[in-house]
C-alpha cells in the first residue's frame, strides 16, 4: 500500500491530482487506514494511470467519472465506453492535424525569415505590414517560389 505522496512519484503525477482524483470518486475502492489516509493499492495505481492517460487524451473530468462508472458496472457497458473511447480517439486525432498545421505554418515562417536575412529583403513576414490576407498569402507563395 502506498500513501498519496508515494503514490504520486510512481505515476509521475502531482500529489494534488491524485488527490483530486481520489476526491472525484475517480478510484473505486479505495482504502484508508486507520488515521483516515489514502492507501494506494495495485487497483488504485491501475485507475489513477488510466485517470492520468484518458485526461491526458483530452477526456474531461464529467465524462471521466461517467467512464469509471461503466467500468465499475461491467462488460455490458462495453459498447458504450468503446463508442467514447472512438470519439476521443477522434477528437485526438483533430487535435494532431491542427498541431501539424501549426508546425508547418511556423516552418514556412521560418524559412522565409531565413531567405530573408540572407537576402536582406523587406519584413513581410511581419503582420504589421501586411495589407490584406490575399496578400500575405501571395507574398508567402512568392517567397517560397525564389
Amino acid at each position: 500500500m502506498l500513501t498519496a505522496n508515494q503514490a504520486a512519484q510512481q505515476l509521475g503525477m502531482s500529489v494534488h491530482t491524485v488527490r483530486y482524483y481520489a476526491n472525484q470518486g475517480l478510484i473505486p475502492n479505495l482504502q484508508r487506514d486507520a488515521h483516515n489516509q489514502r492507501q494506494f493499492d495495485t487497483a488504485a495505481l491501475n485507475w489513477l494511470q488510466a485517470c492520468q492517460y484518458l485526461r491526458q487524451s483530452g477526456m474531461s473530468i464529467h465524462d471521466l467519472k461517467q467512464y469509471v462508472a461503466l467500468c465499475q458496472t461491467g462488460a455490458t457497458t462495453l459498447p458504450t465506453r468503446h463508442a467514447m473511447l472512438v470519439a476521443l480517439a477522434q477528437q485526438a486525432q483533430a487535435r494532431v492535424v491542427a498541431a501539424q498545421q501549426q508546425v508547418a505554418y511556423i516552418q514556412q515562417q521560418l524559412a522565409c525569415y531565413d531567405h530573408d536575412e540572407q537576402t536582406a529583403q523587406a519584413d513581410i513576414l511581419n503582420p504589421s505590414n501586411w495589407t490584406t490576407p490575399a496578400a500575405t498569402a501571395a507574398n508567402i507563395d512568392r517567397q517560397n517560389n525564389r
